[in-house]
């Protein structure tokens, strides 16, 4: 009996020492499952912090990259704007500047040929009433002014034939002034001018000569017709009214009163 009893107390120790056995077991696998779970959630958290900052980078990034890129956009067209504008004040400044010196040059280069003659005209009448009052300082002033505004009337003057003849007949007077007076410094210059006109005579064809232009080709025209030579007397007629229109051209010019000489 002591031995049953015994045995069952061994028993009842052994299936005691199991189960504590056996719940440190669970226990540990449980603790074990915990301990696995939150690693694996800290794991996740540590992925999803990472990436987080890594697309946070890169947008800072990419923000960084595209504003670099506008403001070198920007400076290449503030570049571009800065040249034309510094290319058009230079070229702004050059056309003043060439404004100025040809004003310098020739005041009156921006006036017509009538403005000039007017105040050509103004300026003898200044001169008159000077040298009437015998303000001779004004009048020596008024005189260079004058004696520059007919050099500007003469190199405005709308040429034509009959002008050119007057102003050949006036440098041969003033050449044969100058040869009287043994002014042979003159003579060289005058004779220059004199034949640099009478050269530019084949440029204005008098009256005569633009009629016998026309005559000519008028003549031409009825001898190709009479030869039926039609393609000829086309060019022959063309040239006709050509030669006809110059002589329009020059009796306007001639007869108007706008081009007599002052």
């Amino acid at each position: 009996m002591f031995l049953r009893h015994s045995l069952s107390q061994k028993l009842e120790t052994l299936t005691t020492l199991r189960k504590v056995g056996a719940a440190r077991r669970i226990q540990s696998q449980f603790w074990k499952r915990i301990v696995a779970k939150a690693g694996a959630k800290l794991v996740l958290w540590a992925h999803r912090v990472i990436f987080r900052q890594r697309i946070f980078y890169m947008k800072k990034l990419a923000a960084k990259l595209g504003a670099i890129s506008r403001r070198a956009k920007q400076q290449e067209q503030y570049s571009a704007i800065k040249h034309v504008c510094l290319r058009l004040q230079s070229l702004a400044r050059m056309k003043i500047a060439q404004r100025t010196v040809a004003t310098l040059r020739d005041p009156w280069g921006a006036m017509t040929y009538e403005e000039v003659v007017g105040k050509k005209d103004a300026a003898e009448k200044e001169l008159e009433a000077a040298i009437a009052s015998k303000d001779f300082a004004s009048a020596g002033a008024i005189e260079a002014k004058l004696s520059l505004l007919k050099e500007a009337v003469e190199a405005k003057r709308p040429m034509t034939r009959g002008v050119l003849e007057s102003m050949i007949k006036e440098v041969q007077a003033e050449l044969t002034d100058a040869v009287a007076n043994k002014r042979f410094a003159e003579c060289a210059e005058k004779q220059t001018k004199l034949d640099g006109l009478v050269a530019r005579r084949d440029d204005f064809p008098s009256r005569d000569e633009l009629q016998k232009q026309v005559q000519a080709r008028e003549d031409k025209v009825s001898a190709c017709t009479a030869a039926k030579d039609y393609g000829g007397a086309a060019e022959a007629q063309k040239d006709a009214d050509l030669w006809a229109a110059k002589l329009v051209k020059f009796d306007r010019e001639e007869v108007s009163p706008r081009q007599t000489r002052v």
